[in-house]
């Protein structure tokens, strides 16, 4: 019998599946760090995000052998019918649940205030507090938060937050709420030195990698491209969350001057993503918030150079020549720096595509040193 403290993950999706974009990778990255110190029990829908239809070869509501933690897969409302029996069968020392505004979330929330959990649980916004995504469904939220508040129901959780940027927006939300700071882990071993692609001056292949979802901005992108004067790719990578939105953006490609070469090129698994960026010199991002964005990481660990809006943490990329980030307001800045990549040949944006590299290479360094999961686990009472 193991001695190491038992942590229950409630997450929407797990792997195979990949529609939540960063969650899941926060989670699996999460997991493949600690693994060896702690227990993980991860609790999940059995299909993704969006599907009619579960996993196709994966049994549900056992506890399987999944990279390094035992998941179980289950239909999705039973996804808090059965939390009391998971806790207790498999003497869970600590719930820790993905996304605020989920529906198993609010039920635990309001199992520990009426003492019917006696656990620590600890719950991760994941960008859900940030402006941008406030914005969505804002009606439901501002009604959940209000109730919240007024029972003072959010007094006894913990709030997993990766910036104090991010503990800042969440007590502005959730009066006096206990917050403590676990920053995302990026991906062990993903970065890639590649210096084969090519470039000539008055092109530029850009890349969108993410969700399609008016969160992620990428009608802002295509906007952008009616400016720029070279030759220009630009392939959209990601799971069409929003089909309306999409149809959208299709109506904007359609006007765009000839000089412009826009493809959807289909979803792309997590373990390919540095693959995918490395054939790419830009990676366009205007996303209206991001509480990490594995994505900036990946593009970066690919030598891929990230154009991304202020709205993320990595603020530092133009500090270290490896990348811009721009306000939202500032389009002709976007404009400008596109149309002077575009004109760089090979050898004048390797300068950038090798700063990417190191830079990736010293955050994750950073990241991992500091163990702050390891130090949020203990300031809850568990060691």
């Amino acid at each position: 019998m193991t001695n190491k403290k038992r942590i229950l993950i409630l997450i929407e999706s797990f792997t195979p599946g990949f529609k939540n974009g960063g969650h899941g990778r926060t989670i699996r990255n999460l997991i493949d760090f600690y693994h060896e110190d702690y227990d993980f029990y991860v609790f999940t829908s059995d299909r993704d995000i969006g599907d009619s239809k579960p996993y196709p070869n994966i049994m549900s509501k056992q506890w399987l052998s999944v990279d390094n933690a035992l998941v179980s897969y289950n239909e999705p409302f039973r996804l808090w019918l059965s939390l009391h029996d998971v806790i207790q069968e498999n003497k869970i020392d600590v719930i820790f649940s993905c996304g605020f505004f989920s529906n198993y979330t609010l039920r635990i929330i309001i199992d520990r205030f009426l003492n019917r959990i006696q656990i620590p649980i600890i719950v991760a916004p994941m960008g859900q507090f940030n402006l941008g995504a406030l914005g969505f469904k804002s009606n439901i939220k501002k009604t959940i938060l209000y109730v919240i508040n007024k029972l003072n129901l959010h007094k006894v959780i913990y709030l997993s937050v990766s910036t104090e940027q991010e503990a800042t927006e969440s007590r502005e939300l959730l009066t006096n709420v206990k917050t403590l700071i676990n920053e995302d882990l990026p991906s062990k071993n993903m970065l890639a030195l590649n210096y084969h692609i090519l470039k000539e001056s008055g092109s530029l292949r850009i890349i969108y990698l993410s969700r399609i979802h008016p969160k992620k901005n990428l009608k802002y992108a295509i906007d952008l491209l009616k400016s720029i004067n070279a030759n220009i790719v630009f392939d959209i990578y990601g799971p069409i969350e929003d089909q309306v939105y999409f149809n959208q953006i299709i109506e904007k490609i359609k006007i765009l001057p000839i000089n412009i070469v826009v493809k959807y090129k289909g979803e792309v698994n997590p373990q390919d993503t540095i693959s995918v960026f490395s054939n790419y010199h830009v990676f366009l991002f205007p996303t209206l918030g991001e509480n990490f964005g594995h994505v900036i990481y990946e593009s970066l660990a690919a030598m891929c150079i990230p154009i991304i809006s202020t709205n993320t943490p990595w603020n530092d990329l133009e500090q270290y020549t490896c990348g811009y980030t721009i306000p939202l307001q500032q389009k002709d800045r976007y404009i400008h720096i596109l149309n002077e990549l575009a004109e760089m040949d090979i050898n004048q944006l390797q300068i950038y595509r090798r700063n990417a590299y190191f830079y990736a290479e010293k955050k994750s360094n950073e990241v991992f040193n500091l163990r702050s999961f390891e130090k949020m686990i203990e300031s809850v009472g568990l060691k």
